[in-house]
C-alpha cells in the first residue's frame, strides 16, 4: 500500500510539473517532507525519493514559499544522504546556494545541516562553495554568513 501511495504522488508531481503549477509541486514536496520525516532513521528510502529530489534541483524562479518548501523537503532527506542519496547531495547543495538571495535563511541553514551530515563527500566541490560563500556572504545577514561558514566547516572536517 505504501507503494500505491507513493506512485500516486510521483503522478502528480508529474501532472504538476507538466502544468506548471507551482502550488501542486509544493503540495507533492510537503508530502514527501513529512514521509522523509517519518523514515529518517530507516536505513533506506524509497526509490520514489529519487525523482522527487530531481525535481526540486531543477526548479529556477518559483514563489518564496515553493522555494522554502523545496529547502525544507532537502534538509527532511538530509539523514540519507550519506548513503541512498549521495547522487543527490552536490546537486541539492548547488541548487540551495543558487536559492541563498532568493530564500537566505532557508537555503543557508539547509546547506549547513546537510554539510553537518555528509560534507566529507563535498570536498571535491569546496573551492566552488567557497567562492559562492565569499561572493554571498558579505552582502547577507549574520545568520546566513554564519551558517554558510558553518558548512564550510563540516565540508572540511
Amino acid at each position: 500500500e505504501a507503494q500505491l501511495v507513493l506512485s500516486t504522488l510521483l503522478k502528480q508531481l508529474e501532472k504538476a510539473e507538466a502544468a506548471g503549477d507551482a502550488v501542486g509541486v509544493e503540495v507533492v514536496w510537503y508530502a514527501f517532507q513529512g514521509i522523509a520525516e517519518v523514515i529518517a532513521d530507516e536505513p533506506n528510502v524509497p526509490d520514489a525519493f529519487h525523482s522527487v529530489l530531481r525535481s526540486v534541483v531543477k526548479v529556477g524562479a518559483a514563489p518564496v514559499e515553493v522555494s522554502s518548501t523545496g529547502a525544507a523537503l532537502l534538509r527532511a532527506c538530509g539523514p540519507h544522504y550519506e548513503k541512498d542519496l549521495q547522487a543527490h547531495l552536490a546537486p541539492a547543495v548547488q541548487w540551495l546556494m543558487t536559492m541563498v538571495t532568493h530564500i537566505p535563511v532557508d537555503a543557508s541553514e539547509t546547506v549547513q545541516e546537510l554539510c553537518g551530515y555528509a560534507g566529507k563527500l563535498l570536498l571535491p566541490f569546496v573551492e566552488e562553495f567557497l567562492k559562492v560563500v565569499s561572493e554571498v556572504a558579505p552582502k547577507a545577514p549574520s545568520e546566513v554568513d554564519a551558517a554558510l561558514h558553518g558548512a564550510l566547516l563540516g565540508i572540511t572536517r
